[in-house]
């Protein structure tokens, strides 16, 4: 009797395996399994190896099975699973996403056939969509002299003196506050703080607590209440009411310095304001290019989803909600006890997008034959490098480092798709202001999803390209 195996199709992505070993082949893998660990094994009373008196290793084999037995019967059967379980993944070409731990059906006796079953989840498949009559619009920006001037304006705001004052707060004005807050009577656990440095407008703090401070002179305490936003990273805070007394200590306003050769050096600029103007445009042209780029890859990625509506594997789902919670955690700094369906509810639907575009692009990587090109990876982590003091370092760390080198060439092969899709597609320019392109809302949460999908999301797609390999 031979082995029999049947896939059964369940909700989804998800397969149904049941595999039935016949008992005869269970007890061969086992005696043969008894018959070397008599041979090796150290037992009292016998001699080590194979002894050529029959009676006597007939003994020797019952002393073995009476000890080891059992335990030897468990690993043939893990071995018979796997092996067998290998097998018809094999033959049946699954390309298996993730699966639940293989188990017997049945309790494990010797003379028994062995069956077991398995569930798994595939990877989609996917037949990319025709993207030559995908129309798209690339935003082009020019920077102009009114745009200098309005960085200029900022560049002084940033390096502005504070000098105190006995005026009202306004929005940009910076106080100097203690606070306690309270939820119901009770103490805020870290909510509360000493010599506190808060600039008006800037809305660092919770909605309403800034507001409330408007207004405000230096030796006045006012009562604020707010309310937590409903996705707040602390759970137990979410949606919930605060009372804070606040005492205004100071009130401080800019002083700006003025534009001349001297404010250029402080911003390590030589050869006066004309210079200092054209380094300006320069990072400027550099950031909104950048910006732009990352707009348009988000535009592509969207219509790839909105052109292939591919199913997406529950287990890979999951693994990237639990991304995104550790990424939270991480960049809150606030340790994250959400239950699982909290966690489902927050980034359930961000964590599918993400799944969803991986498995694409490692798609269009795979068809194509994409690999990450050097150069592009090398300008990618000096532009990274270009933000520290000693570039030369970071850019050696980078390429010392294994898992953050791996990282950043799957940004760069990312692109690299994204730049082989915008190459089929019917692309028009379109001139726009730089204050258009820098709008608050061209960079909100969108663009930030799409720089965690940079570091995360094409994970995915070295697990479908190995396999398809």
């Amino acid at each position: 009797m031979s082995t029999s195996s049947s896939v059964e199709k369940l909700s989804g992505l998800k397969r149904r395996i049941d595999i039935t070993v016949p008992a005869d082949k269970v007890t061969e893998l086992y005696n043969q399994r008894i018959k070397k660990v008599a041979t090796t094994a150290k037992l009292d009373g016998f001699q080590p190896g194979k002894s050529k008196n029959k009676l006597v290793e007939t003994r020797k084999m019952k002393v073995v099975e009476s000890r080891f037995g059992k335990g030897i019967l468990a690993e043939v059967a893990e071995e018979l699973m796997k092996s067998n379980f290998a097998r018809v993944i094999d033959e049946q070409k699954l390309k298996v996403a993730g699966m639940r731990p293989i188990a017997p059906d049945q309790e494990l006796r010797l003379g028994n056939e062995l069956k077991f079953s398995a569930e798994v989840e595939l990877y989609p498949e996917i037949h990319l969509a025709d993207m030559t009559n995908v129309k798209l619009e690339r935003s082009v920006v020019a920077i102009e002299e009114t745009d200098i001037d309005e960085m200029i304006s900022t560049l002084l705001k940033q390096n502005a003196d504070w000098v105190e004052s006995d005026k009202p707060a306004q929005k940009g004005s910076k106080v100097i506050i203690d606070f306690e807050g309270k939820i119901d009577g009770n103490e805020l656990e870290r909510g509360s703080a000493k010599d506190f440095h808060l600039e008006l407008g800037q809305n660092r703090m919770i909605p309403g607590f800034e507001d409330d401070l408007i207004g405000a002179k230096a030796g006045e305490t006012r009562e604020v209440t707010c309310t937590f936003p409903k996705d707040y990273p602390r759970p137990e805070l979410a949606d919930q009411t605060a009372n804070f007394v606040v005492q205004v200590k100071q009130v401080l306003e800019p002083k700006e310095p003025e534009v001349n050769e001297e404010f250029a050096k402080k911003l390590g600029v030589e050869g006066g304001v004309n210079e200092l103007r054209t380094e300006v445009k320069e990072t400027m042209q550099k950031q909104v290019e950048h910006l732009l780029r990352d707009q348009l890859k988000m535009k592509v990625l969207q219509k790839l989803a909105e052109l292939n509506p591919i199913e997406v594997p529950d287990c890979m789902v999951a693994a990237e909600i639990q991304h995104l919670h550790e990424m939270t955690k991480e960049r809150t700094g606030v340790a994250q006890n959400q239950t699982q369906e909290q966690m489902k509810t927050l980034y359930g639907s961000k964590a599918e997008e993400r799944v969803r575009l991986g498995l694409l692009l490692g798609e269009i990587i795979k068809k194509y034959h994409l690999k990450a090109d050097d150069q592009k990876v090398r300008e990618r982590i000096e532009m990274m490098a270009s933000a520290y003091p000693q570039p030369e370092q970071f850019v050696a760390w980078y390429y010392g480092n294994k898992q953050m080198l791996a990282e950043v060439e799957s940004v760069v092969l990312e692109d690299q798709a994204t730049e082989k899709l915008l190459e089929q597609m019917q692309v028009q320019d379109k001139n726009i202001s730089y204050k258009e392109a820098t709008k608050p809302h061209q960079h909100d949460e969108n663009c930030d999803h799409d720089h965690d999908h940079e570091h995360h999301g094409h994970e995915h797609t070295h697990e479908k390209k190995e396999q398809d390999d």
